[in-house]
């Protein structure tokens, strides 16, 4: 466990307990993110992809992303509406995964949401 992220590691049981198990685990998270107000992404502008997730699995794993931003400081866009500071936040990420010569690590492999 870390600030972060937790994990879980089920070692040693048999594969129709560890299926239960799994189960179960999914129907927590789910309970607890359904439970939780979010802001998530919902709107992305690519402008340059050059990893190798299709455009499309990107931008639905950035929808995926809770963002720690408190959802009463901001009103619903209606459809007809267009955007402005009180309905939504823009943000960019710019950022490039890169692996320095002679190193086995890479350099900004993962990116959390603060």
């Amino acid at each position: 466990m870390k600030d972060l992220e937790c994990t879980l590691d089920i070692i040693g049981i048999d594969a129709s307990i560890g299926i239960f198990i799994l189960k179960k685990a999914n129907a927590l998270r789910r309970i607890m993110i359904s439970e939780i107000p979010t802001v998530a992404i919902e709107k992305v502008n690519l402008y340059q992809n050059t990893s190798i997730l299709a455009d499309e699995v990107l931008v639905h794993r950035l929808g995926l992303i809770p963002l720690n931003i408190d959802p009463k400081l901001l009103e619903e866009k209606l459809p007809d509406e267009e955007y402005n500071e009180r309905n939504h936040i823009k943000m960019i990420l710019h950022v490039k995964c890169e692996k320095p010569k002679g190193s086995k690590d890479y350099i900004n492999e993962t990116i959390y949401a603060h």
